[in-house]
């Protein structure tokens, strides 16, 4: 109960995406070798892409926030960057 607890974090909060394995999170083909992150990513961006400025995702547990709008994405990189601290480009 206390591991499927954890991947109502999206649900909660109204931001729709894919159902997330139990252990491996949303990336379950990349965590057995069978394809890349990025191979995982794009079928995402592809089913959600029309619907969905934003989708929620799991990175074995942890919660991200991909998003799926070109837009979207510029105007956070560009405007509100800052209000997106930890985030995976800031630790660079």
């Amino acid at each position: 109960v206390y591991l499927r607890w954890h991947f109502n974090y999206w649900r909660k909060r109204g931001v729709c995406g894919p159902q997330p394995d139990l252990l491996v999170g949303t990336f379950p083909r990349t965590s057995a070798g069978q394809c890349n992150l990025l191979e995982e990513l794009h079928e995402i961006y592809l089913r959600y892409r029309v619907s969905q400025k934003f989708v929620g995702i799991f990175t074995a547990r942890a919660p991200k926030l991909f998003i799926c709008d070109p837009k979207l994405a510029l105007q956070i990189l560009t405007q509100h960057f800052k209000s997106f601290r930890d985030n995976e480009s800031s630790q660079w």
